[in-house]
């Protein structure tokens, strides 16, 4: 129940998170592919709504939402964002939807929405259309029609004030939520139909036009092989550094260590990630390591892909370093602190005392009784991990997850976006399932209890 719980919050927070980045993904889209000049004013505009349908766009974000009962629900779906918002705000005013409706058809032809619409949210309805926002160009008819709806929007704002205050509850059965989880008609390709992530689709990338698997699946490999291998790697060393420590703890150097691990694990990922890169990758310095991102081959498979992975281990040695030493000081520390307790224990002196020397009592015995604690750190680790690769692939420019949706918020990529949360806190909450998995094999206590 926990499992499932986690995955449904999960779920929605991956879908609000890739929908709370602003901007017009059609529109985004559109600038993108169009070619100036080559194309005419309501050719543009016909493509974009129909992009805007495609994606889905026109239909509201989840099941139900909460609203003044003077903005019908259909406005916040109008294509045109900015026609969107000068006519929610024009029916929030005056509280008729129907002639806010008739009043920006006829006004947006010939005006400036956005300089409109500030003026609406600083002064609403008291001034006069004529005070600051009718084009002075305009025929006087089309003035003369424009003041009189303005007119009568104003007298009616007076009647209408208490919808404003008034909050509306309204469902909806079709829902960008509903059509991301379960899968709907719509698709930016007329071959290809979204099935939901129930089903194990994540739908048609915005920007690419492939599918989100697809342009996922090796960047969302490197940066979890990265991960792991750096946990792999980590995690016995830190254990035998802070046993030795504890080992060596009336040593000189083991007194200074402390002040020294402090103060690396203070250091952010980034920055000690610049400091390699200036220090070993650098013409003028330590030109040890390459500066550029390596060449992974990703149209052969995943072999020929994991191939050119391990082939080039010269491109991940500093992102790894500066992943992985704040990993490797935090469960040293902590394996020393633990250690230390555990020497204090009664049966340390019942072991000395038949002969047993500090170093076999350390190794053999107070380790076995710390690493369910130790291993627990370890795995809930891992989620640090992988969010410190993604720091990584972006500073070092590496093909991963850090990248990809950099990229993706750019290019207002939502269905990338979402993949790419739903998928690295998939695997965070499974880290959680396997930890407790390994506990309940090497718990003492238990194994002691079964036999």
């Amino acid at each position: 129940m926990q499992f499932l719980s986690a995955l449904f919050l999960l779920v929605v927070f991956s879908f609000a998170i890739s929908r709370l980045i602003p901007g017009d993904p059609a529109k985004h889209i559109l600038k993108n592919t169009n070619t100036q000049g080559k194309t005419s004013h309501e050719s543009r505009l016909k493509r974009y709504e129909q992009l805007y349908r495609q994606m889905g766009l026109h239909l509201p974000l989840f099941y139900f939402s909460i609203e003044s009962f003077a903005v019908p629900d259909t406005f916040h779906r109008v294509p045109f964002q900015e026609q969107s918002s000068f006519l929610c705000a024009l029916a929030y005013y005056s509280g008729n939807p129907e002639g806010s409706l008739i009043f920006v058809k006829a006004f947006s032809k010939k005006n400036n929405i956005p300089h409109v619409l500030k003026e609406i949210k600083l002064k609403g309805l008291e001034a006069s259309l004529d005070e600051f926002f009718i084009d002075p160009k305009l025929k006087l008819e089309t003035r003369l029609n424009l003041n009189e709806l303005w007119n009568k929007l104003k007298a009616e704002s007076e009647n209408n004030s208490w919808k404003r205050w008034t909050p509306c509850i309204r469902f909806n059965s079709k829902n960008q939520f509903n059509t991301w989880c379960f899968g709907d008609e719509f698709s930016l390709s007329d071959s290809e139909t979204n099935n939901g992530i129930i089903h194990g689709d994540f739908g048609v990338s915005w920007s690419r036009g492939n599918d989100v698997v697809d342009a996922v699946k090796y960047p969302f490999l490197l940066t979890m092989l990265i991960s792991f291998f750096v946990l792999i790697v980590c995690f016995p060393l830190s254990l035998l550094c802070g046993a030795l420590l504890t080992l060596h703890q009336h040593h000189f150097l083991a007194k200074i260590q402390r002040p020294i691990l402090i103060f690396l694990y203070s250091i952010p990922t980034f920055w000690m990630g610049t400091a390699l890169i200036l220090f070993f990758s650098n013409p003028n310095m330590f030109n040890v390591f390459p500066s550029v991102a390596p060449l992974l081959n990703t149209n052969e498979g995943f072999g020929k892909w994991l191939s050119s992975v391990f082939s080039q281990p010269e491109y991940f040695i500093i992102p790894m370093f500066a992943i992985g030493y704040s990993t490797f000081v935090y469960i040293s520390q902590m394996t020393e602190d633990l250690l230390r307790d555990e020497m204090q224990k009664p049966y340390v002196l019942t072991l000395k005392s038949v002969g047993n020397s500090e170093r076999r009592i350390i190794f053999y015995y107070a380790m076995k009784n710390v690493l369910v604690p130790l291993i627990v750190a370890g795995m809930s680790v891992f989620p640090l991990l992988l969010s410190g690769t993604v720091i990584i692939d972006f500073l070092f420019t590496l093909p991963g997850i850090g990248t990809l949706i950099a990229t993706a918020c750019l290019q207002q990529d939502f269905p990338v976006i979402a993949g790419i949360i739903f998928s690295t806190g998939l695997l965070s909450i499974l880290s959680f399932i396997l930890t407790d998995i390994f506990v309940r094999r090497i718990n003492p206590l238990q194994q002691f209890n079964s036999k």
